[in-house]
């Protein structure tokens, strides 16, 4: 699980650097507001990603949405 610490400030970059985007076929054109988590409140997530059992179909879930947010965040204004 040392390689998901590490990917952790590229995921909290991601999360934090969120402001908004235009999603395709939006008939609200209102963008997503990203919910921000403190340094401590990431931390905690660092430590309770690292003690999930190796090869956790939870692990890769949360990796799947760190890349999801730099995708969203790519198409932002």
């Amino acid at each position: 699980m040392h390689r998901i610490r590490q990917r952790l400030p590229l995921l909290a970059a991601a999360t934090l650097s969120l402001a908004g985007c235009a999603i395709a076929g939006s008939d609200t054109g209102v963008c997503p507001v990203p919910v921000v988590y403190n340094r401590e409140q990431q931390a905690r997530a660092a430590d309770e990603l690292d003690s999930l059992p190796v090869g956790s179909v939870l692990a890769l879930m949360i990796e799947d949405y760190g890349r999801e947010r730099a995708r969203l965040r790519a198409c932002g204004r």
